[in-house]
């Protein structure tokens, strides 16, 4: 604790009342010694006289108010400082006593603002802890969201492909012959379309000879109908062209 007063049998008093209950007191005669002790100790109640040469109570506890905003303060005032100590109550002060202090009332006063204190920094802490929390519960719900966008485009484009292959298989599912004749007129018009270097074809131009969107072609490379490499830093996908004629010759072969 801190008590703060210009009168040292003023601070005394206190200190012998608050010591009887087993409280660590501070002693200060002034404003500007108050500051130093606060900056100096961990304070949690702090006794401040309103009327002191200098800076005085209601000054100090501005200063008290912005700088350790977690110390409790109770005045100690004169009955003509009465109305200035009740406006201070509305402003953040925790109580205000009388002189001459009774001991009992003393002790009393002194449990209650440290009880209110610690229930006022419970529910700061657990405010503080709830707004973490919400703030990380909505970063998973998020993380989540996105994931369930993936995962459903990933399905999406699985069944896509899965309904591309049953429909150009001969007997599957969706088969005709509008889609047999395109298989066999894409098997023709394969071979011209095939780079002339050998080098492997790209996602894109796989897609293009099978006449197919890419995501299919890249969903048939994921579940292995359609082999495909890996090349270069990125790891960039590509295919072998003869790959992509087996794979053409494969549905008319089922």
């Amino acid at each position: 604790m801190l008590i703060v007063d210009d009168s040292a049998d003023s601070r005394v008093l206190l200190k012998n009342v608050l010591e009887k209950r087993d409280y660590v007191c501070h002693l200060a005669s002034s404003g500007d010694e108050a500051l130093e002790v606060l900056a100096s100790q961990a304070i949690d109640l702090a006794l401040v006289d309103i009327v002191m040469p200098g800076m005085s109570g209601l000054i100090l506890f501005q200063h008290v108010k912005e700088l350790y905003p977690d110390v409790a303060v109770i005045f100690v005032t004169a009955m003509d400082d009465l109305n200035l100590a009740v406006e201070y109550l509305k402003n953040g002060a925790y109580d205000y006593m009388v002189k001459p202090v009774a001991p009992a009332h003393l002790q009393e006063m002194a449990e209650e603002a440290l009880e209110k204190r610690k229930a006022a920094l419970g529910q700061r802490l657990l405010e503080e802890e709830s707004a973490l929390y919400l703030k990380e519960l909505k970063g998973k719900v998020q993380e989540l969201s996105a994931l369930n966008r993936i995962l459903r485009s990933d399905l999406v484009d699985g069944l896509v492909a899965e309904e591309e292959i049953k429909a150009l298989r001969p007997g599957g599912r969706g088969t005709n012959h509008r889609s047999l004749e395109k298989s066999e007129a894409w098997q023709v018009s394969y071979y011209p379309l095939v780079p002339a270097d050998g080098r492997m074809l790209t996602i894109s131009e796989a897609a293009c000879l099978l006449n197919a969107h890419p995501n299919s072609v890249r969903r048939w490379a994921d579940i292995g109908l359609l082999p495909s490499y890996r090349l270069g830093s990125r790891g960039d996908r590509r295919f072998k062209p003869e790959d992509v004629a087996d794979f053409l010759d494969s549905w008319k072969g089922q």
